[in-house]
Protein backbone atom coordinates (compact mmCIF):
# COMPACT_ATOMS: atom_id res chain seq x y z
CA UNK A 1 0.00 0.00 0.00
CA UNK A 2 1.14 3.25 -1.12
CA UNK A 3 0.15 6.98 0.18
CA UNK A 4 1.87 10.21 -0.42
CA UNK A 5 0.96 13.55 1.06
CA UNK A 6 1.25 14.73 -2.71
CA UNK A 7 -2.15 13.34 -3.90
CA UNK A 8 -4.05 15.26 -1.17
CA UNK A 9 -5.90 18.82 -2.10
CA UNK A 10 -4.29 21.61 -2.27
CA UNK A 11 -0.63 22.59 -4.21
CA UNK A 12 2.26 24.53 -4.16
CA UNK A 13 1.50 26.70 -7.52
CA UNK A 14 -1.45 28.80 -5.06
CA UNK A 15 0.96 29.03 -2.27
CA UNK A 16 4.17 29.91 -4.38
CA UNK A 17 1.47 32.84 -5.45
CA UNK A 18 0.61 33.81 -2.40
CA UNK A 19 4.03 33.98 -0.25
CA UNK A 20 5.21 36.23 -3.64
CA UNK A 21 2.62 38.60 -3.14
CA UNK A 22 2.45 38.37 1.00
CA UNK A 23 3.27 42.29 2.34
CA UNK A 24 3.51 41.24 5.46
CA UNK A 25 4.21 37.52 8.33
CA UNK A 26 0.69 37.20 8.57
CA UNK A 27 0.47 36.46 4.89
CA UNK A 28 2.94 35.06 4.04
CA UNK A 29 1.67 32.62 7.32
CA UNK A 30 -1.72 32.48 5.36
CA UNK A 31 -0.44 31.49 1.87
CA UNK A 32 1.66 28.67 3.17
CA UNK A 33 -1.27 26.94 4.99
CA UNK A 34 -2.29 26.04 0.71
CA UNK A 35 1.49 24.07 0.91
CA UNK A 36 0.84 20.30 0.63
CA UNK A 37 3.88 18.18 -0.79
CA UNK A 38 6.70 18.38 -0.48
CA UNK A 39 7.11 19.51 3.44
CA UNK A 40 9.72 21.94 3.08
CA UNK A 41 11.67 24.07 5.16
CA UNK A 42 11.03 28.71 4.72
CA UNK A 43 13.02 31.67 5.64
CA UNK A 44 11.18 34.70 6.20
CA UNK A 45 12.16 38.44 6.19
CA UNK A 46 10.96 41.90 5.40
CA UNK A 47 11.65 45.39 5.75
CA UNK A 48 10.07 45.45 8.98
CA UNK A 49 12.34 43.80 10.91
CA UNK A 50 10.50 40.61 10.92
CA UNK A 51 12.71 37.23 10.60
CA UNK A 52 11.70 33.93 10.57
CA UNK A 53 12.08 29.99 9.65
CA UNK A 54 8.75 27.54 9.70
CA UNK A 55 8.10 23.97 8.12
CA UNK A 56 4.72 23.97 5.64
CA UNK A 57 2.98 21.00 4.27
CA UNK A 58 1.34 17.90 5.54
CA UNK A 59 2.92 15.62 7.96
CA UNK A 60 0.73 12.39 8.59
CA UNK A 61 -0.52 11.28 11.26
CA UNK A 62 -0.30 6.97 11.78
CA UNK A 63 -1.89 4.80 13.70
CA UNK A 64 0.86 2.55 13.96
CA UNK A 65 4.74 2.63 12.53
CA UNK A 66 6.57 5.59 11.00
CA UNK A 67 5.86 4.67 7.45
CA UNK A 68 9.83 3.98 7.18
CA UNK A 69 9.05 0.33 5.90
CA UNK A 70 6.03 -1.55 3.69
CA UNK A 71 2.72 -2.11 5.96
CA UNK A 72 0.23 -4.30 5.14
CA UNK A 73 -2.48 -2.52 3.70
CA UNK A 74 -5.21 -4.68 4.69
CA UNK A 75 -5.31 -4.96 8.37
CA UNK A 76 -6.16 -1.36 8.91
CA UNK A 77 -3.59 -1.28 11.41
CA UNK A 78 -1.46 1.46 9.47
CA UNK A 79 -4.10 4.00 8.23
CA UNK A 80 -3.09 7.64 8.47
CA UNK A 81 -5.67 9.15 10.95
CA UNK A 82 -5.33 13.07 9.79
CA UNK A 83 -2.15 15.54 9.87
CA UNK A 84 0.17 16.91 12.26
CA UNK A 85 -1.62 20.57 13.38
CA UNK A 86 0.28 23.55 11.43
CA UNK A 87 0.43 25.49 14.05
CA UNK A 88 2.72 23.19 15.51
CA UNK A 89 5.15 22.66 12.74
CA UNK A 90 8.52 23.55 13.44
CA UNK A 91 8.71 27.95 13.34
CA UNK A 92 10.32 30.91 15.18
CA UNK A 93 10.09 34.07 14.13
CA UNK A 94 12.35 37.15 15.47
CA UNK A 95 14.51 34.75 17.97
CA UNK A 96 16.44 36.02 20.72
CA UNK A 97 19.63 34.60 18.74
CA UNK A 98 18.77 37.17 16.21
CA UNK A 99 19.29 34.98 13.42
CA UNK A 100 17.30 31.90 11.70
CA UNK A 101 19.39 28.88 10.34
CA UNK A 102 17.68 26.22 7.89
CA UNK A 103 20.34 23.76 6.45
CA UNK A 104 18.27 20.31 6.39
CA UNK A 105 19.28 19.92 9.93
CA UNK A 106 16.92 19.07 12.99
CA UNK A 107 14.99 21.31 13.98
CA UNK A 108 13.10 19.98 17.17
CA UNK A 109 14.36 17.82 20.09
CA UNK A 110 13.43 14.67 21.03
CA UNK A 111 9.99 15.63 23.54
CA UNK A 112 8.56 16.78 20.67
CA UNK A 113 5.48 15.16 20.16
CA UNK A 114 5.09 13.93 16.40
CA UNK A 115 6.82 12.14 14.23
CA UNK A 116 8.25 14.13 11.27
CA UNK A 117 11.20 12.22 9.81
CA UNK A 118 14.34 10.42 10.70
CA UNK A 119 16.02 11.80 7.71
CA UNK A 120 17.95 15.09 9.25
CA UNK A 121 21.28 15.99 8.16
CA UNK A 122 23.33 15.49 10.56
CA UNK A 123 23.87 19.41 11.53
CA UNK A 124 27.49 20.59 10.40
CA UNK A 125 26.45 23.06 8.25
CA UNK A 126 23.68 24.38 10.35
CA UNK A 127 26.61 24.53 12.86
CA UNK A 128 29.11 26.10 11.20
CA UNK A 129 26.63 28.58 9.82
CA UNK A 130 25.32 29.82 13.82
CA UNK A 131 28.91 30.02 14.59
CA UNK A 132 30.17 32.80 11.82
CA UNK A 133 26.41 34.37 12.24
CA UNK A 134 27.64 34.44 15.87
CA UNK A 135 30.95 35.47 15.70
CA UNK A 136 30.24 39.19 15.04
CA UNK A 137 27.39 41.72 15.55
CA UNK A 138 27.05 42.90 12.25
CA UNK A 139 27.52 41.41 8.76
CA UNK A 140 28.05 42.87 5.00
CA UNK A 141 26.39 41.29 2.16
CA UNK A 142 30.23 40.92 1.16
CA UNK A 143 30.15 38.70 4.82
CA UNK A 144 27.01 36.44 3.18
CA UNK A 145 29.21 35.78 0.15
CA UNK A 146 32.14 34.56 2.37
CA UNK A 147 29.79 32.45 4.52
CA UNK A 148 28.15 30.87 1.70
CA UNK A 149 31.24 29.53 0.11
CA UNK A 150 32.82 28.73 4.08
CA UNK A 151 34.55 25.36 3.20
CA UNK A 152 35.89 24.51 6.49
CA UNK A 153 34.79 20.73 7.63
CA UNK A 154 33.95 20.78 11.26
CA UNK A 155 33.73 16.82 11.03
CA UNK A 156 37.49 17.18 9.92
CA UNK A 157 38.42 19.10 12.84
CA UNK A 158 37.26 16.30 14.91
CA UNK A 159 38.69 13.05 13.03
CA UNK A 160 41.96 14.46 12.43
CA UNK A 161 42.58 14.89 15.91
CA UNK A 162 43.08 11.24 16.55
CA UNK A 163 45.25 10.79 13.42
CA UNK A 164 47.18 12.93 15.51
CA UNK A 165 48.91 10.30 18.22
CA UNK A 166 50.08 8.30 15.36
CA UNK A 167 53.95 7.14 14.73
CA UNK A 168 54.33 5.70 10.88
CA UNK A 169 57.69 4.36 10.20
CA UNK A 170 56.76 4.61 6.83
CA UNK A 171 58.29 8.33 5.20
CA UNK A 172 55.51 8.63 2.57
CA UNK A 173 53.07 7.85 5.65
CA UNK A 174 54.87 10.60 7.76
CA UNK A 175 54.81 13.21 5.12
CA UNK A 176 51.13 12.65 4.59
CA UNK A 177 50.30 12.91 8.40
CA UNK A 178 52.27 16.27 8.47
CA UNK A 179 50.11 17.45 5.66
CA UNK A 180 46.78 15.93 7.74
CA UNK A 181 47.41 17.57 11.19
CA UNK A 182 48.98 20.96 9.76
CA UNK A 183 45.87 21.23 7.78
CA UNK A 184 43.87 24.61 8.48
CA UNK A 185 40.40 21.62 7.63
CA UNK A 186 39.31 24.40 4.50
CA UNK A 187 38.53 21.99 1.90
CA UNK A 188 40.06 23.68 -0.74
CA UNK A 189 40.66 21.75 -4.50
CA UNK A 190 44.15 22.39 -4.08
CA UNK A 191 44.62 21.02 -0.69
CA UNK A 192 46.61 18.43 0.03
CA UNK A 193 45.30 17.98 3.98
CA UNK A 194 41.89 17.67 2.50
CA UNK A 195 42.68 15.08 -0.12
CA UNK A 196 44.41 12.88 2.53
CA UNK A 197 41.13 13.39 4.61
CA UNK A 198 38.67 12.55 2.90
CA UNK A 199 40.70 8.98 1.72
CA UNK A 200 41.10 8.38 5.37
CA UNK A 201 37.39 9.19 5.94
CA UNK A 202 35.95 6.86 3.65
CA UNK A 203 38.21 3.96 4.40
CA UNK A 204 37.74 4.87 7.88
CA UNK A 205 33.99 3.83 7.24
CA UNK A 206 34.76 0.84 5.35
CA UNK A 207 37.17 -0.90 7.97
CA UNK A 208 34.40 0.08 10.59
CA UNK A 209 31.18 -1.07 9.03
CA UNK A 210 31.66 -2.74 5.49
CA UNK A 211 32.26 -6.26 6.85
CA UNK A 212 30.09 -5.80 9.78
CA UNK A 213 26.93 -4.51 7.35
CA UNK A 214 27.54 -6.61 4.27
CA UNK A 215 25.87 -5.99 1.49
CA UNK A 216 23.56 -3.08 3.77
CA UNK A 217 26.97 -1.06 3.85
CA UNK A 218 26.62 1.09 0.75
CA UNK A 219 23.03 2.00 1.82
CA UNK A 220 24.08 3.06 5.21
CA UNK A 221 26.33 4.84 3.42
CA UNK A 222 23.75 7.03 1.79
CA UNK A 223 24.19 5.19 -1.60
CA UNK A 224 21.21 4.82 -3.66
CA UNK A 225 20.15 2.44 -6.72
CA UNK A 226 19.07 5.03 -8.93
CA UNK A 227 20.98 7.35 -11.08
CA UNK A 228 18.30 10.26 -10.98
CA UNK A 229 18.70 9.67 -7.17
CA UNK A 230 22.64 9.04 -6.64
CA UNK A 231 22.51 10.00 -3.15
CA UNK A 232 20.32 9.31 -0.16
CA UNK A 233 19.52 11.90 2.85
CA UNK A 234 21.28 8.47 4.87
CA UNK A 235 24.62 10.37 3.59
CA UNK A 236 26.47 11.40 6.77
CA UNK A 237 24.29 9.04 9.01
CA UNK A 238 27.60 6.71 9.24
CA UNK A 239 30.07 9.68 9.76
CA UNK A 240 28.50 10.93 12.43
CA UNK A 241 28.16 7.47 13.84
CA UNK A 242 32.11 6.96 13.15
CA UNK A 243 32.53 10.01 15.47
CA UNK A 244 30.77 9.02 18.33
CA UNK A 245 32.94 5.75 17.67
CA UNK A 246 36.08 6.63 18.08
CA UNK A 247 35.60 8.35 21.29
CA UNK A 248 36.46 4.75 22.86
CA UNK A 249 40.13 3.20 22.21
CA UNK A 250 38.24 0.11 22.04
CA UNK A 251 35.36 -0.81 20.37
CA UNK A 252 33.62 -3.99 18.77
CA UNK A 253 33.38 -1.75 15.53
CA UNK A 254 37.30 -2.13 14.99
CA UNK A 255 37.57 -5.43 14.51
CA UNK A 256 38.51 -6.39 11.04
CA UNK A 257 36.68 -9.71 11.12
CA UNK A 258 37.36 -12.13 14.22
CA UNK A 259 40.58 -10.22 14.96
CA UNK A 260 40.74 -7.33 17.26
CA UNK A 261 41.85 -3.67 16.63
CA UNK A 262 42.70 -0.74 18.69
CA UNK A 263 41.88 2.76 17.58
CA UNK A 264 45.04 3.74 16.86
CA UNK A 265 45.29 0.62 14.76
CA UNK A 266 42.46 0.79 12.87
CA UNK A 267 43.60 4.42 11.78
CA UNK A 268 47.15 3.43 11.06
CA UNK A 269 45.89 0.89 8.65
CA UNK A 270 43.87 4.02 7.65
CA UNK A 271 46.51 6.17 7.21
CA UNK A 272 48.35 3.34 4.63
CA UNK A 273 45.53 2.52 2.90
CA UNK A 274 44.95 6.08 2.06
CA UNK A 275 48.86 7.06 1.21
CA UNK A 276 48.78 4.01 -0.96
CA UNK A 277 45.79 5.66 -3.44
CA UNK A 278 47.73 8.77 -3.31
CA UNK A 279 50.84 7.15 -4.79
CA UNK A 280 48.77 5.06 -6.98
CA UNK A 281 46.31 7.20 -8.63
CA UNK A 282 48.51 10.58 -7.97
CA UNK A 283 52.02 10.12 -7.75
CA UNK A 284 54.90 10.29 -5.32
CA UNK A 285 54.95 14.43 -5.13
CA UNK A 286 53.02 15.33 -2.53
CA UNK A 287 53.03 18.69 -3.91
CA UNK A 288 50.00 17.40 -6.19
CA UNK A 289 48.30 15.28 -3.52
CA UNK A 290 45.17 17.86 -4.35
CA UNK A 291 41.80 17.28 -3.42
CA UNK A 292 40.69 18.84 -6.82
CA UNK A 293 42.22 15.80 -8.21
CA UNK A 294 39.71 13.63 -6.61
CA UNK A 295 36.64 16.03 -6.03
CA UNK A 296 35.10 16.76 -9.50
CA UNK A 297 32.25 17.75 -11.09
CA UNK A 298 29.95 17.25 -14.08
CA UNK A 299 27.08 19.21 -15.33
CA UNK A 300 25.17 16.46 -17.54
CA UNK A 301 22.74 17.02 -19.42
CA UNK A 302 19.75 14.46 -20.11
CA UNK A 303 21.33 14.58 -23.66
CA UNK A 304 24.92 14.05 -22.31
CA UNK A 305 25.36 10.17 -22.43
CA UNK A 306 24.79 10.39 -26.57
CA UNK A 307 27.65 10.60 -29.07
CA UNK A 308 27.22 14.56 -29.16
CA UNK A 309 27.76 14.18 -25.14
CA UNK A 310 30.31 16.85 -25.36
CA UNK A 311 27.88 19.46 -26.45
CA UNK A 312 25.07 18.92 -24.23
CA UNK A 313 27.30 18.15 -20.67
CA UNK A 314 30.37 20.79 -19.39
CA UNK A 315 33.47 19.13 -16.90
CA UNK A 316 34.62 18.00 -14.98
CA UNK A 317 35.87 20.65 -13.16
CA UNK A 318 37.58 20.12 -9.63
CA UNK A 319 35.72 21.83 -7.05
CA UNK A 320 36.24 22.90 -3.38
CA UNK A 321 34.10 21.61 -0.49
CA UNK A 322 32.63 18.58 0.57
CA UNK A 323 29.33 17.10 2.13
CA UNK A 324 29.91 18.93 5.54
CA UNK A 325 30.44 22.26 4.07
CA UNK A 326 28.66 25.08 4.10
CA UNK A 327 29.40 25.64 0.24
CA UNK A 328 28.12 22.03 0.21
CA UNK A 329 29.23 19.49 -3.10
CA UNK A 330 29.14 16.15 -1.47
CA UNK A 331 30.21 13.14 -3.11
CA UNK A 332 29.77 9.37 -2.65
CA UNK A 333 31.75 7.86 0.14
CA UNK A 334 33.42 5.23 -1.37
CA UNK A 335 36.87 4.33 -3.29
CA UNK A 336 37.10 5.05 -5.89
CA UNK A 337 36.51 8.44 -5.13
CA UNK A 338 33.67 9.64 -7.64
CA UNK A 339 32.25 12.81 -8.91
CA UNK A 340 30.10 15.31 -6.51
CA UNK A 341 26.42 14.62 -7.32
CA UNK A 342 25.10 17.04 -4.58
CA UNK A 343 26.35 20.84 -4.75
CA UNK A 344 24.51 24.35 -4.51
CA UNK A 345 22.70 24.63 -8.51
CA UNK A 346 21.84 28.70 -6.98
CA UNK A 347 22.83 31.29 -4.45
CA UNK A 348 21.66 34.38 -3.92
CA UNK A 349 21.77 37.15 -0.79
CA UNK A 350 18.88 39.71 -1.24
CA UNK A 351 19.35 43.10 0.39
CA UNK A 352 16.13 44.48 1.62
CA UNK A 353 17.58 47.70 1.99
CA UNK A 354 17.61 48.51 -1.49
CA UNK A 355 16.83 45.01 -3.75
CA UNK A 356 18.60 45.91 -6.99
CA UNK A 357 22.25 45.75 -4.89
CA UNK A 358 21.41 41.60 -4.62
CA UNK A 359 23.53 39.41 -6.26
CA UNK A 360 22.76 35.64 -7.53
CA UNK A 361 25.15 33.29 -9.23
CA UNK A 362 23.77 29.62 -11.17
CA UNK A 363 26.35 27.12 -11.44
CA UNK A 364 26.31 26.47 -15.01
CA UNK A 365 24.12 29.41 -16.88
CA UNK A 366 21.25 31.23 -17.61
CA UNK A 367 20.08 29.48 -21.12
CA UNK A 368 19.33 26.05 -21.67
CA UNK A 369 20.41 26.65 -25.54
CA UNK A 370 23.49 24.76 -26.28
CA UNK A 371 26.01 26.90 -27.67
CA UNK A 372 24.15 29.97 -26.36
CA UNK A 373 27.18 32.18 -24.57
CA UNK A 374 24.71 32.27 -21.81
CA UNK A 375 24.78 28.59 -21.57
CA UNK A 376 27.83 27.67 -19.07
CA UNK A 377 29.09 31.44 -18.58
CA UNK A 378 28.16 31.60 -14.88
CA UNK A 379 30.08 27.71 -13.91
CA UNK A 380 33.93 29.50 -13.68
CA UNK A 381 32.42 32.41 -11.57
CA UNK A 382 30.12 29.72 -9.33
CA UNK A 383 33.70 27.80 -8.82
CA UNK A 384 35.36 30.87 -7.89
CA UNK A 385 32.81 32.13 -5.41
CA UNK A 386 31.76 34.97 -7.20
CA UNK A 387 28.50 36.67 -7.79
CA UNK A 388 26.51 38.78 -10.39
CA UNK A 389 24.28 41.47 -9.65
CA UNK A 390 20.43 40.53 -9.55
CA UNK A 391 18.13 43.65 -11.54
CA UNK A 392 15.09 43.62 -9.39
CA UNK A 393 13.51 46.69 -10.46
CA UNK A 394 11.60 47.62 -13.17
CA UNK A 395 13.78 50.43 -14.06
CA UNK A 396 16.40 48.47 -13.55
CA UNK A 397 15.52 45.83 -15.61
CA UNK A 398 15.37 48.04 -18.56
CA UNK A 399 18.43 49.00 -18.08
CA UNK A 400 20.80 46.00 -17.84
CA UNK A 401 18.36 44.00 -20.46
CA UNK A 402 20.20 42.46 -23.14
CA UNK A 403 17.60 40.88 -25.33
CA UNK A 404 14.01 40.89 -25.63
CA UNK A 405 11.12 38.01 -26.26
CA UNK A 406 8.12 38.87 -26.91
CA UNK A 407 4.60 36.46 -27.02
CA UNK A 408 1.91 37.26 -28.96
CA UNK A 409 -1.46 35.34 -29.14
Amino acid sequence: ALRWTGHEPGGFVEALLGMNHAQTWADFQTATRQWTAPVQNVVFADRHDTIASLMIGLAPLRDQGLGLVPAPGWTGTHEWTGWAPREALPQVANPAAGYVVSANHKLVGDDYPFFLTLEWADGFRARRIAEVLRSKPRHTRRDFEVLQNDLLSLPAQQIVSYFSMLTPENPWERTALRQLVEWNYRTDRDSAGAAIFALCHVYLLQKVFGDKLGPAFPAYLGQARHALFPLTPFLGRASHRLLQLLDQPDAYWYAAGARPRTRDELLQETLTAAVKTLLETVGDNPRQWQWGRFHQVVFRHPLGETRLGWLFSRGPYAVDGDGSTVAQSAFPLKTPLSFVTVASAYRQIIDLDDFDRSVTILNTGQSGQPGNPHYADQIEPWREGEYHPMAWSRAKVEEVAEERLQLTP
